[in-house]
């Protein structure tokens, strides 16, 4: 039982924790954020150097990228849990729709499907789509529907499968740049730069406004970007810039035909539902690991730094950007945040482009999405890299999902009502059941119950009667305690008398005693001083009294009359017998020494009684 609690909590917490991966031309980037409370929470990271398997945005290389993201990973000690990637923005195609008022999520979906040649343009079974509602009036519903070909979603799956991560969602890279700069344009006017392999991207957002723009990189950059020593491929076309119109078509078909990628497949694509076998992915990827030598894979921050001029070539291109945005809405820039590079390598791109444009310019960081967050420590000079992956972590349940979740809800919800309906007809004759047997065992029972119930009335007889007897045995044992109670007390009168002969010395004899609550007062005579002083020290020393004060001291005659008083203490019967013990050898000491004061004071009366008998 407690094991299946820990396990139950264990899986919970790792449904709260994602990885979000991301996938540059020369490397890939994973962060791990851990959610609890409402807020994330950045556990690791690492990005890994990885060439040659990315090419404008297209998987080229789907093993050396999944060792790549394992060899991430494994680096961070990341579990196998969901984990979020994303296609490139060529082979996205995103647009905005205006529907009835008041459709429901179902109804959405229903009408895109309905007008799927209008919306969409290609076959269902080629692409993949998601929508978010941005506005839901009483007039129209405005959507945004996002269109992706289903290969390339499919591609981003299976190298997720091939290095042991489960995709939870597959987004898209231009609406996590919209969303970062939408974060950090919150309360200022703010320019993301992102630099990649082929070109240099700007966003600026200003609380809802949003500008975007695109731009060629230069060729030694682009070289540079790659950690390769020659110029971009003569036979990659340059990417069209923001201006051009987005053909999703053409840039599908274009897959295989004018760029340097391996020929597409068609058996390994599937065409009906979306199904992808993780064990199959990961067995393949074993197999090609032991089959083919992966190259070998270094870290980011090992690249060599960027040269002088190539910084400002760069920071010149960034200026360009903002120079345009500038002169359209003639609006000041507050601050400029780079990302896509690594900051160690390009140390100074920042204060190039401030020095260019006068705008304050710095690499972005991680931190920046999560600002009242614990964030683990990152590394400063890949924190650049970093700002991708947290937002695709970061949009886990509000972004754009391109997988078909929608259909996987959609069969969980025929297999509930299957159940559902299983059970509304196993549900009446289960119940008639039960109805029955309900009787039969209420009878069983209350028969039991009556049997039960005279044997209690008879256990209860037979104790009342145990009861009556033992508070008999109870007033006995009352009785009996009172009555010793009592000879206790006189007890200690008994062994007082019995220990007060032990204390009187020879040459003493008592006449009386007097008691007046715990005083005592004895009178007597002795035959001289010593005796008394000794009868006294034997009642001091006894320790059945204190206070001992002889009151009186008279000569009478040959002998001495006195009175003694004491105070009597409170002792326990056998407290008196060791009394008794003790005293008995005292007692017979002071005899000793009275005895022999006696033998001395007779012997010197004589001659005195001699002298007075003649002189008669």
């Amino acid at each position: 039982m407690l094991s299946d609690r820990l396990t139950i909590g264990r899986s919970r917490a790792l449904q709260e924790q994602t990885l979000g991966v991301y996938f540059y031309e020369s490397a890939v980037c994973v962060v791990w954020l851990d959610g609890h409370a409402g807020r994330q929470h950045l556990l690791a990271s690492a990005c890994v150097s990885c060439l040659d398997a990315i090419c404008q945005g297209q998987i080229v290389d789907k093993t050396k990228l999944a060792y790549a993201i394992k060899n991430a990973c494994d680096a961070i000690n990341a579990p196998q849990i969901q984990a979020i990637a994303c296609v490139a923005d060529e082979a996205v195609m995103t647009t905005t729709i205006e529907l009835p008022a008041a459709l429901s999520d179902a109804d959405i979906e229903a009408q895109i499907l309905v007008d799927a040649e209008r919306y969409i343009g290609r076959p269902l079974q080629e692409v993949y789509f998601d929508f978010q509602v941005l506005s839901s009036e009483d007039t129209a519903t405005v959507i945004s529907l996002t269109v992706a070909h289903r290969v390339f979603v499919d591609d981003c799956v299976e190298v997720l499968a091939m290095a042991g991560l489960e995709a939870r969602a597959i987004d898209v890279a231009a609406l996590c740049r919209q969303s970062i700069a939408a974060k950090l344009g919150e309360t200022q006017t703010a320019a993301l730069i992102e630099v990649d392999a082929w070109q240099i991207r700007c966003h600026i957002a200003e609380q809802s406004f949003t500008w975007s723009q695109t731009q060629p990189l230069d060729a030694m950059l682009s070289s540079m970007m790659i950690d390769r020593d020659t110029d971009a491929p003569s036979s990659v076309a340059p990417l069209p810039t923001v201006t051009d119109v987005l053909d999703f078509s053409a840039f599908i078909n274009r897959r295989g035909d004018d760029t340097p990628i391996q020929p597409i497949i068609q058996d390994e694509h599937q065409h009906g539902s979306y199904q992808i076998s993780f064990d199959d992915a990961v067995l393949s990827f074993d197999e090609s690991i032991t089959d083919r030598a992966a190259a070998p894979i270094k870290e980011v921050d090992q690249l060599p730094v960027a040269p002088s001029d190539a910084i400002d070539r760069m920071a010149r291109q960034v200026g360009m950007l903002l120079d345009l945005y500038q002169q359209q809405y003639t609006k000041q820039i507050d601050q400029v945040f780079v990302m896509g590079l690594d900051s160690l390598r390009w140390s100074g791109l920042d204060r190039s482009v401030t020095a260019l444009s006068g705008i304050a310019c710095q690499f972005a960081h991680p931190k920046l999405l999560l600002p009242s967050a614990s964030t683990a420590e990152t590394s400063a000079s890949s924190a650049p890299l970093l700002m991708m992956p947290t937002m695709l972590a970061l949009r886990a349940t509000s972004g754009v999902n391109l997988l078909p979740w929608r259909e996987e809800q959609r069969s969980r919800s025929a297999m509930h009502f299957r159940r559902m309906l299983q059970a509304a007809i196993a549900l009446p004759i289960l119940v008639a059941l039960m109805i029955f047997g309900l009787l039969s065992h209420q009878i069983r029972h209350q028969n039991a119950i009556n049997a039960q119930i005279t044997a209690r009335i008879n256990g209860v007889d037979d104790q009342l009667q145990q009861l009556h007897r033992l508070k008999t045995e109870l007033n006995n044992t009352e009785d009996q305690l009172n009555a010793i109670d009592d000879l206790a007390s006189d007890r200690s009168m008994i062994h007082r008398w019995q220990l007060l002969p032990l204390l009187v010395p020879n040459g003493v004899y008592l006449d009386g005693a007097k008691q007046t609550g715990d005083e005592l007062l004895w009178t007597g005579k002795a035959v001289d001083a010593q005796a008394v002083s000794a009868f006294a020290n034997a009642l001091e020393l006894s320790g059945a009294y204190s206070d001992v004060l002889v009151v009186s001291l008279q000569q009478a005659g040959r002998v001495m009359s006195f009175s003694i008083s004491a105070t009597e203490l409170p002792l326990q019967p056998h407290d008196m017998q060791l009394l008794m013990a003790e005293n008995g050898a005292l007692t017979t000491e002071a005899d000793d020494a009275v005895s022999q004061n006696s033998a001395i004071s007779i012997a010197t009366d004589e001659p005195e009684q001699r002298s007075a008998d003649e002189s008669e």
